[in-house]
């Protein structure tokens, strides 16, 4: 959840008088739109943020400043069934993106499972995996209609 934004746009929001209805009107979306932007389920686009400066009368960078300071490190997941490849490609996620929580399978199937209870923000997947094929659509397709 990006807190910082919700508990941002709230209060300008409220500052220029509108009701959350009121600023989806202005906006082009629907009052539950700016509802989830506001407690921090969800943040708008680059192209909604132009449109929320505006309506606001607040500088677009100040706003996408605020979004990019989420409180929420982004979850990670890599499958590889080579343990080598595996472990060096997590540590060089780790290093590159320290803040995000990273989890390593070797197996898909406990990826989907993971997957499942996790919002993952990122999903790099083997092209081969075993006789799987990480491409495969029918196996991905497959898994995911099972949620």
């Amino acid at each position: 959840m990006n807190i910082l934004f919700a508990e941002t746009l709230r209060k300008l929001r409220t500052d220029k008088g509108l009701s959350q209805a009121q600023l989806g009107k202005l906006l082009y979306v629907n009052h539950s739109t700016v509802a989830r932007w506001e407690n921090g389920t969800r943040l708008p686009d680059v192209a909604m943020m132009l449109r929320l400066a505006s309506c606001l009368g607040v500088d677009i960078n100040m706003l996408l400043n605020i979004a990019e300071q989420s409180d929420e490190s982004p979850n990670i997941i890599m499958v590889d069934d080579n343990k080598i490849i595996l472990s060096d490609g997590l540590s060089v996620l780790g290093e590159v993106m320290p803040n995000a929580t990273i989890t390593g399978f070797i197996w898909p199937l406990e990826a989907i499972e993971y997957a499942k209870i996790n919002r993952i923000a990122l999903a790099i997947l083997d092209i081969e995996l075993g006789t799987a094929s990480g491409l495969d659509p029918k196996l991905i397709i497959g898994q995911i209609s099972s949620f």
